[in-house]
């Protein structure tokens, strides 16, 4: 098994933490869109889509 260096450590840890917030982000947009779902907003749902498409 090979040992990591201190900077390889670093890489993957800065991948892990770039993996997390993509999850927090996505987790977030799918609250937002399940509000709307049930909120019955049609234009906020399709909104978020559109942005999430976008950008």
């Amino acid at each position: 098994m090979k040992h990591l260096t201190n900077d390889e450590l670093l890489k993957q840890a800065e991948k892990l933490t770039e993996c997390a917030q993509q999850i927090k982000v996505l987790h977030r947009l799918a609250e937002n869109l399940e509000y709307s779902r049930v909120s019955g907003d049609q234009f906020a749902v399709n909104h978020q889509i559109q942005k999430r498409i976008a950008g």
